[in-house]
C-alpha cells in the first residue's frame, strides 16, 4: 500500500502527536550569592527605609546583561534613572573586569 503524503506535512506529524523532544536552552548561573563581601540594602524595597524617587535624577539603579554573539557573549552594564527610565550610561565589553 502507498502512502501520499507531502513533505510538509510529514514534517508536521510528530509535532501534533507529541512526539518530539523538547530543546533544552542552555542554563548560565551568573549570580553568587554566598560570596564574602558586603551586600548593600536594597533601599527600592518596601519598607520603613523605601526611597521613592519623585522627579529624574534623585535615584539611578544599575543592571548587568549577558548578550549572546556568535563569537562569545559580551556584557553589557546600564545605569538608568528610576524616574524618567532614560539611560544615563552604558558600557559594552568581553568581560565584566575594570581597567
Amino acid at each position: 500500500k502507498t502512502l501520499n503524503i507531502g513533505r510538509d506535512r510529514l514534517f508536521n506529524l510528530p509535532g501534533e502527536y507529541r512526539l518530539l523532544v523538547p530543546v533544552k536552552r542552555a542554563y548560565h548561573k551568573t549570580t553568587n550569592s554566598h560570596h564574602r563581601f558586603y551586600r548593600h540594602p536594597n533601599l527600592l524595597k518596601p519598607g520603613p527605609e523605601q526611597v521613592t524617587a519623585l522627579e529624574p535624577e534623585q535615584v539611578w539603579v544599575a543592571d548587568i546583561t549577558y548578550l549572546p554573539l556568535r563569537s562569545g557573549t559580551a556584557c553589557l552594564s546600564l545605569v538608568t534613572d528610576a524616574c524618567s527610565r532614560k539611560i544615563v550610561g552604558y558600557h559594552v565589553g568581553e568581560n565584566l573586569q575594570t581597567e
